[in-house]
């Protein structure tokens, strides 16, 4: 997902010597979307601490360098574990295989 970058420039407009780049954080609920999530699912990954956020003014929002960090990991492996496939029993109902 690539990070959005305005100029100082052209947030304000200022002199054109004011032209460092500036990332723009966006909302959780955009993160949530582009990624095929659900909510629950973005708030167990924010509880576990895999994902930062940030709240500005009542909204939650993501920084680039942490959405950068978190690709980071998840590319890295950090976060896999191993797929627990359940098991049915005689009776039909499902358990967890241990």
């Amino acid at each position: 997902m690539p990070s959005e970058k305005l100029t100082i420039n052209q947030r304000t407009k200022s002199s054109p010597e004011a032209s460092e780049a500036v990332e723009i954080p966006f909302a959780l609920d955009r993160f949530i979307q582009n990624m095929g999530i659900t909510d629950t699912t973005a708030w167990r990954w924010r509880k576990r601490g895999w994902l930062n956020t940030r709240n500005i003014a009542g909204r939650v929002y993501i920084l680039p360098k942490d959405l950068r960090e978190f690709n980071r990991r998840m590319e890295a492996g950090d976060f896999a574990q191993e797929h627990k496939t359940p098991k049915r029993t005689k009776s039909g109902e499902c358990s967890l295989a241990e």
